[in-house]
């Protein structure tokens, strides 16, 4: 048998899921060009095939290290063949490996783990100086890039690993030199946003994950990830601006937005009717599912069709900050804001009360549940919210018709944080931030942990109040409040909530829009305007009917909702048994 056959079964078998066999036919491959010291391109490509082979076999196997391991030793060889050639000039193929070897290295997960960051950074700086002898500029500034980018995480990963106080810093303090001269090359690579974004993402959680740790070692990298998310919303919204509010604004951001590694597999709920519930899977009709997408796409609905007719204004009386327009006339909006909203109350006797009922009989709605499996939840792109408030002035309110494409699916996902004010019959005990301070409590703010990390959730908390703290200073005996000041709180003040709320545990997707945008669609049947967001059908992992299902005009069936959900074999059906009685139903004439 063939190098190239051995090769080409393994593939055929990696794609069917038959590592152990495929890991098989890998052996005797390598065990053919092991033998072999002299070179040729097949042998330099095959071996190639062969070490990313046994890398993705050990990626789908959780790092399985001995795979791991036989993919360094394939590239090894690479090596070794390319240096017994004097008279060729294998520069790139020497960086590419090396690079593949620092990578490998990156990836075993053993106790001794610091030892193979130390081997991957060796690799990875030996990478860095084969580049400089790449004749192409394109190619060398491309490959530094790269290269800088995992000394970046490799740095950052052994800084949180190490033992020493004074290596850990240093190794911190590395890590961030390496970051700079990433930034420095962002502008001259191909797509140079888009992949330090994914930097970040990958720094984001490493950091995130340090933060569980019972005991944080000489470095606080609770600091060290929120600053990351501060710092990325900063230079997304308000790059180019100036003004004493934006590291405020930025921090409240990062503090209340969840991304995918801090939402992780927590599952959020969103209550609806049956007949949207309908809509949304396309089984309203017998048509196949996800044929009308104009039905099929989950809505983002605006503002003032909200329960709360105090949106937006809580915050604003925390600040004590007056109504914007005080006059006889006031000018309408010239943007909106729209939401989505989901809840930490899943299969919930109040939730199904209050939302989702048909004919006026409560808990006869739907329960969509989200986020299961851990996968619904996109990376955000945080300036996608704000495009109705990112084309004003800070001089004029006064918006022009913006048309930005975007993806409402990676619209980021905000936790609602709860504003009361404090009466008597409200215990201090009810709120995780008392202000202006604890001896004189005015107000009280509640915001309940996300997941088991309470480490995190009590630095948010601490570091929500210290922000909360110096915004009330800084408006504090305010008489009038400038454009600029009401255009920079545009992008947190739908982010807080009336305390009588609380129990919803809310989350919420947020866009602001300019309201002459084309995004904005009109629904005439419930006369009200609405943003498209996604098609939710291979997102919601289980719908939970409510008790009252049947028990409407409407005669609905479990049974016949079962078998129209045939169409989505992957959603879970099942029943609320929460003990309610229905409303009597509404009679006809």
């Amino acid at each position: 048998m063939t190098l190239e056959s051995l090769v080409n079964e393994a593939k055929e078998l990696f794609d069917d899921k038959k590592h152990s066999e495929a890991i098989q036919k890998l052996n005797k491959a390598f065990k053919i060009i092991r033998k072999n010291n002299n070179y040729t391109d097949n042998h330099l490509k095959t071996l190639s095939e062969i070490a990313t082979l046994y890398f993705k076999i050990a990626k789908e196997q959780s790092q399985k290290n001995k795979e791991i391991t036989k993919s360094t030793l394939s590239y090894k060889k690479i090596l070794t063949l390319i240096n017994n050639e004097h008279n060729a000039d294998f520069t790139l193929e020497k960086v590419k490996v090396n690079l593949a070897i620092s990578i490998n290295y990156l990836n075993i997960q053993e106790k001794d783990s610091i030892n193979y960051l130390l081997k991957a950074i060796d690799f990875l700086n030996l990478a860095l100086k084969k580049s400089e002898n790449l004749k192409d500029t394109e190619e060398k500034i491309n490959k530094q890039f790269l290269i800088i980018g995992w000394l970046v995480i490799c740095f950052i990963k052994i800084s949180i690993k190490i033992k020493n106080e004074i290596s850990a810093v240093t190794k911190y303090k590395q890590s961030q030199n390496h970051l700079k001269r990433f930034e420095e090359l962002v502008p001259k690579v191909k797509n140079g946003k888009t992949k330090e974004k994914e930097l970040l993402s990958v720094l984001k959680t490493i950091c995130f994950q340090a933060t569980s740790k019972k005991q944080l070692k000489y470095l606080d990298y609770r600091e060290v990830y929120l600053n990351i998310k501060k710092e990325q919303i900063k230079k997304e919204l308000f790059k180019g601006k100036n003004h004493s509010l934006i590291p405020s604004i930025s921090m409240i951001l990062a503090l209340l937005n969840i991304p995918p590694n801090e939402l992780k597999k927590i599952p959020l709920a969103h209550y609806t009717s049956p007949n949207v519930c309908n809509k949304l899977f396309n089984i309203q009709s017998n048509e196949p599912a996800g044929e009308n997408k104009s039905e099929s796409l989950m809505r983002i609905g605006s503002s003032t069709y909200m329960n709360d007719p105090s949106e937006g204004k809580g915050l604003l009386e925390l600040l004590n900050i007056p109504e914007w327009e005080l006059e006889n006339k006031a000018y309408c909006s010239t943007s909106n804001a729209f939401f989505t909203c989901f809840s930490n109350r899943i299969n919930d006797l109040n939730q199904f009360r209050l939302y989702g009922k048909e004919d006026g009989v409560e808990a006869s709605g739907c329960c969509l549940v989200f986020n299961k499996k851990g996968n619904w939840l996109k990376e955000p792109n945080i300036s996608s919210s704000f495009l109705g408030i990112m084309g004003k002035t800070t001089s004029s309110l006064n918006i022009e018709k913006i048309e930005r494409p975007t993806k409402n699916e990676n619209l980021p996902l905000y936790q609602v944080a709860y504003i009361a004010y404090k009466d008597e019959y409200i215990s201090d005990e009810n709120f995780d931030i008392l202000l202006p301070d604890q001896n004189n409590p005015k107000f009280g703010i509640r915001l309940k942990s996300v997941g088991a990390n309470k480490n995190w959730h009590k630095f948010r908390i601490k570091q929500l109040e210290k922000v909360l703290c110096e915004l009330i200073t800084y408006f504090k005996d305010k008489k009038s409040i400038k454009n600029n000041e009401i255009y920079y709180l545009e992008y947190i003040r739908y982010l807080f909530k009336d305390f009588a709320f609380r129990d919803e545990e809310e989350f919420r997707l947020l866009k602001i829009v300019p309201m002459n945008s084309e995004e904005i669609e009109y629904c005439e049947n419930t006369n009200s305007i609405y943003l498209p967001y996604a098609n939710v059908q291979n997102m919601v992992d289980e719908v939970i009917l409510g008790t009252n299902y049947e028990k409407t005009n409407r005669k609905r069936k479990i049974e016949v909702f079962q078998h129209l959900m045939k169409k989505h074999p992957n959603v879970i059906i099942s029943r609320s048994s929460l003990p309610i009685y229905a409303n009597p139903p509404i009679g006809k004439n």
